[in-house]
């Protein structure tokens, strides 16, 4: 009986702790906004000046933005991360997706690049060199799906895999083109 007392009470704390959050994170901004707004309209501004008081509610509405929908760079560092090489210059990532970050951080990457021959056919050696093995297996997740979709009649030729201690798994996938790669970061 004690433990289900315990339980309750874990999730009350949890309930109480998003609510918390959630307040913080939209109540702060649109409290912001409602004091710039109050100011400007005591002092008696033109009605053109009010419009500073969404200053506040437009940067939470970027950083929620860009928490969805990542830029290039964030993709880059990902490519970083998992071949322990910069993503080359003359690269072009051509399709990109991520899952949301769960309450601990994890998530799960996918880019789908084009970078040049030489780049290409020297990655596996760097690769192997890093730990990687090479796998007949490919990753299941629903990311990787979407991505396997816009490769269209092109086929993975080879790819390799490397699982890090904590929960970090990299996966990178050689295309039958000759330049294309999918690269992916999941962490659970």
């Amino acid at each position: 009986m004690e433990t289900l007392d315990i339980l309750k009470m874990d999730s009350i704390v949890f309930i109480l702790l998003v609510l918390l959050g959630f307040v913080l994170i939209l109540g702060v901004p649109i409290g912001l906004s409602y004091l710039i707004y109050r100011f400007i309209k005591r002092r008696a501004y033109p009605k053109e000046v009010r419009t500073l008081a969404l200053v506040p509610i437009i940067v939470l509405g970027y950083f929620i933005y860009i928490a969805i929908y990542p830029s290039d760079s964030f993709y880059e560092r990902d490519f970083l991360e998992v071949t322990g090489l910069e993503f080359p210059e003359n690269g072009h990532i051509k399709y990109k997706t991520t899952s949301f970050p769960d309450n601990f951080g994890d998530y799960t990457s996918i880019s789908v690049s084009r970078v040049d021959s030489s780049f290409y056919k020297n990655l596996p050696q760097e690769l192997i060199k890093q730990g990687f093995t090479q796998e007949t297996l490919q990753t299941g997740s629903r990311e990787f799906r979407q991505a396997e979709k816009r490769l269209g009649t092109l086929n993975i030729q080879k790819s390799f895999s490397f699982e890090e201690d904590g929960g970090v798994y990299y996966f990178v996938a050689f295309i039958d083109d000759g330049h294309s790669l999918i690269v992916q970061r999941s962490s659970w």
